[in-house]
């Protein structure tokens, strides 16, 4: 009767992983695990791919009024001298949740 119950234990387990409503983290980290393993070169040519394609789709003109209305600052925000610096950023304890979207952001 044992291995029934272990078996019964397993697949119900497994069920819940996939199936219990929540946010399922093995996805975020499997993607965000995958994306760490890109070198950062490849998303460069990305980008510069991606901003000649909307430079084609879009009006310049309207795209500067949008981000001009949006982003309202009158001088530059100066960073204080200990901000921490982009490449000092590490996975460190359970707050990898916290690395992955900003490398994500700042990728």
């Amino acid at each position: 009767m044992q291995p029934y119950r272990y078996t019964h234990i397993m697949r119900t387990s497994l069920h819940y992983l996939f199936h219990s409503g929540k946010n399922a983290k093995w996805r975020y980290y499997l993607a965000a695990g995958l994306r760490e393993l890109v070198p950062d070169s490849v998303t460069r040519r990305r980008l510069h791919a991606e901003l000649e394609r909307c430079s084609q789709l879009y009006d310049e003109a309207y795209v500067a009024d949008r981000v001009n209305y949006y982003c309202k600052l009158a001088t530059a925000a100066p960073l204080p001298a200990n901000a921490p610096r982009i490449g000092d950023l590490h996975k460190r304890g359970n707050g990898s949740v916290y690395y992955f979207d900003s490398r994500e952001v700042l990728r």
